[in-house]
């Protein structure tokens, strides 16, 4: 098979988004942004002292509109992870839990 008959994949980045819910297994975000099914991303996750990308690929959409505003949850189940991003993942869901635990 040469070259141009490959199937390339379209891999982008995402940043803008906020978690809904998170796990070691995959995630739901909320953003303004359309991903189509099936399609593989890298998000990046930031908290504190941590701070990687991990790759997902889009499992399910949900679309709404809230004030004028088009709202797409998007769930990703997590592929191709290394040793070093499920240390960083675990380490990441941790310090969330433990800030939704803090008293207001």
């Amino acid at each position: 098979m040469n070259n141009s008959n490959k199937k390339r994949t379209k891999i982008e980045v995402l940043m803008d988004f906020t978690i809904i819910n998170i796990s070691e297994g995959g995630i739901l975000i909320e953003t303004n942004y359309f991903l189509p099914k099936d399609t593989i991303h890298f998000l990046k996750l930031s908290h504190r002292e941590i701070d990687f990308f991990i790759k997902g690929i889009v499992k399910r959409v949900e679309h709404s509109v809230k004030d004028n505003e088009e709202i797409f949850k998007i769930a990703f189940q997590f592929i191709d992870i290394n040793y070093q991003q499920k240390i960083n993942l675990k380490n990441f869901i941790n310090l969330i839990k433990k800030e939704e635990e803090k008293p207001i």
